[in-house]
């Protein structure tokens, strides 16, 4: 496929002439900012640009003779007339924000061109169908981004966004401007997720962390007044398992009389089944689960944006767990892996502009409070989230009932406060729900006296 009808010899002429002609203008300061090297089609207009740039970058003054200076000192080859020739040919220095307009999109459009026929490649190459499909995804996922972080911000307009953010957290009872945990007790801490945050949740095994961070995409998804666009990816349960969690929710029913179907001996308890059924047929449009094992970062990402595109834009993604993404370089450490892991999640969050709650690993042989030293790849991972999230309960060993307290430890809150609050734990419904109570103060240990502490 050829790429000769996806360049502009004219414009691409033009930029580098109003530079040579004109470098001290805002126009020719813009054109050098914003184009790169690669940008131009002919490798000779590249070959000028990339001594441009250089020579921006040093102050040094730029024009047809400096230029030429500048590439005979480095011993690059090129055409002294042909330099001439383009800035005899330069029309006014009015236009070069239009000719390097015209240079940026052609680019985009040959590297457009470029990952589908590496999409192409991958799908006609060796290697398992999935890998196969899901490296084209990834390829075609990636057209038309764009990585940069836009336009330098004048001050009064970031300022009437934090106004209208203001406004809308105002006109909530609850002074909401994000998405809903469906915890008032945790909502008060956040505000509600909001985009582009990385929420990282940590607690031991068998704690409830995939059930608290299911709670929040049902109550996002379902139960929400205002339903929101959500993903979960779960990486080790099936899709089924985690439906009937969801069931057991919403219906008010116990998790084992659905994963025994005892369930649909009594007619109370279908009616509950019922009632959840009603709740997610009703929703369905808002919620989607992917759960294929084994995901690279680049796979995740991909298939992440491919549902984005489906349903018009997602509000909330989950991801079950950051340990469970598979490495993209298999000669990677542990640790490498979890940091291109979780930097991957973060410029997934920006590019889709949402949060991404992401359940994480503690180190093996915990006692006590988690701390973030405790975390699986810590520095990294508190480098990298926005929130922290630890969940502890002492009886969690032990016989976990209506007496039981999950604390929920706000380790890290990049825009708000860090502390503690409390959650009931109902696993036995898979929920988690709202507590006023506080634990109980532990008794003194028999025989031991009690001394007052003076400072």
């Amino acid at each position: 496929m050829s790429m000769d009808n996806l360049y502009d010899e004219y414009a691409e002429q033009s930029v580098i002439g109003c530079v040579l002609l004109y470098s001290d203008s805002l126009a020719s300061i813009e054109a050098i900012e914003i184009l790169s090297p690669n940008d131009f089609y002919k490798a000779e207009h590249r070959t000028y640009w990339q001594a441009i740039k250089e020579m921006a970058e040093l102050n040094l003054h730029i024009d047809g003779l400096t230029l030429s200076n500048r590439l005979e000192n480095l011993k690059i080859v090129f055409s002294f007339s042909y330099l001439g020739e383009i800035s005899r040919n330069t029309p006014s220095n009015a236009n070069v924000k239009n000719y390097a307009k015209i240079v940026k999109e052609n680019s985009r459009l040959r590297e457009a061109m470029r990952f589908c026929m590496d999409a192409i490649n991958e799908i006609t190459g060796p290697g398992e169908p999935e890998e196969r499909l899901a490296k084209a995804l990834s390829y075609v996922s990636a057209i038309g981004q764009d990585e940069s972080d836009g336009d330098i911000k004048d001050p009064v307009d970031v300022m009437s966004n934090v106004f209208q953010m203001m406004e809308t957290a105002f006109s909530n009872d609850k002074g909401m401007i994000g998405i809903s945990s469906g915890f008032e007790n945790i909502d008060k801490f956040t505000s509600g997720f909001q985009a582009p945050d990385v929420i990282v949740v940590a607690a031991p095994p068998s704690m409830g962390k995939t059930t608290f961070t299911l709670n929040f995409a049902e109550y996002a998804a379902f139960l929400d007044p205002e339903p929101k666009n959500v993903l979960f990816f779960s990486l080790e349960m099936s899709a089924e398992q985690l439906m009937q969690k969801t069931i057991s929710n919403l219906g008010n029913l116990f998790l084992n009389k659905i994963k025994s179907g005892k369930a649909l001996g009594h007619n109370a308890d279908v009616a509950r089944i019922a009632q959840a059924q009603e709740i997610i047929v009703s929703r369905r449009k808002h919620y989607r689960i992917d759960d294929k094992a084994g995901q690279s970062i680049g796979e995740l990402s991909a298939r992440a944006k491919r549902t984005a595109m489906k349903m018009g834009g997602l509000d909330l993604i989950v991801v079950d767990y950051l340990h469970l993404i598979q490495p993209t370089n298999q000669s990677d450490s542990s640790i490498e892996t979890i940091t291109k892991n979780i930097q991957g999640l973060k410029r997934l969050a920006k590019q889709l502009k949402c949060p991404i709650i992401v359940l994480s690993q503690l180190n093996r042989g915990l006692a006590g409070r988690p701390e973030m030293k405790n975390l699986l790849g810590s520095s990294i991972i508190e480098q990298t989230a926005d929130i922290i999230l630890f969940l502890y309960d002492e009886d969690y060993q032990g016989s976990r009932g209506d007496h039981s307290l999950t604390e929920i430890i706000v380790a890290k809150n990049r825009m708000g406060e860090t502390g503690s609050t409390f959650l009931q734990p109902e696993l036995a419904m898979s929920r988690f729900r709202d507590t006023q109570r506080l634990p109980a103060a532990p008794a003194p240990e028999e025989g031991k006296k009690k001394f007052r502490k003076f400072d």
